[in-house]
């Protein structure tokens, strides 16, 4: 591990020493969320989190096993609860969580964006033990599908982590806004504004029982 890599680990183990917990919460209804004010409660067993953005101008997207919110000045937040397969869940008892989860980051996640033609690349990679019991938190580049040679930049970038609870795989989604660069210095501000980011919508869901 280099020096820029180890810095980006110390300040993202910091911030998710210091980052609210995250609860589950039991709705009764399978199919759809509601919403209350500022509240959002997902379908059953799944999770309840202020909405991120302004209702009013905001777009939402509410699926079964997860909510999207989207808003032009703020960007992307996304919540997804997704159900545990079995396959997963031996890989855990046999190789580990580490392993199980980056896994499914590259196998499930990266693999089904590549398959929609997407073209996503992964920068960054990171398991944190201590965070919920074992998070692999990362980032991405995704082709943006509305370039052309007159829109810049030519992908759109997004902070993520997953981690599991009980039953569920919980995959959180920020926009991180990441530069067209490789170079790992400046990279390296960009990177800890988006792992910011993304904790910070981590601490926005709450416990309502």
């Amino acid at each position: 591990m280099n020096t820029i890599q180890m810095r980006i680990l110390i300040h993202l183990c910091y911030i998710l020493l210091n980052c609210q917990t995250f609860e589950i919460y039991r709705n009764v209804d399978l199919e759809h969320g509601d919403i209350e004010g500022n509240l959002y409660e997902s379908p059953f067993e799944k999770f309840a989190c202020f909405v991120p953005i302004d209702v009013r101008y905001a777009v939402m997207e509410d699926q079964k096993n997860g909510a999207t919110f989207y808003q032009e000045e703020f960007g992307l937040f996304k919540i997804q609860a997704l159900p545990v397969k079995t396959e997963f869940t031996l890989k855990v008892a046999e190789k580990g969580k580490e392993k199980a989860l980056s896994d499914f980051v590259t196998n499930d996640i990266l693999e089904k964006l590549n398959k929609d033609s997407m073209k996503a690349n992964l920068i960054l990679s990171q398991y944190s033990p201590e965070f919920r019991n074992g998070t692999v938190y990362f980032l991405t580049t995704v082709k943006n599908p509305k370039n052309d040679s007159l829109v810049i930049p030519p992908f759109n970038s997004y902070a993520m982590m997953v981690f599991l609870v009980n039953d569920f795989i919980y995959f959180l989604t920020r926009n991180a806004n990441l530069p067209i660069t490789s170079d790992p210095l400046e990279l390296q501000k960009e990177i800890e504004l988006a792992i910011d980011k993304l904790i910070n919508f981590h601490s926005l869901p709450i416990d309502l029982n």
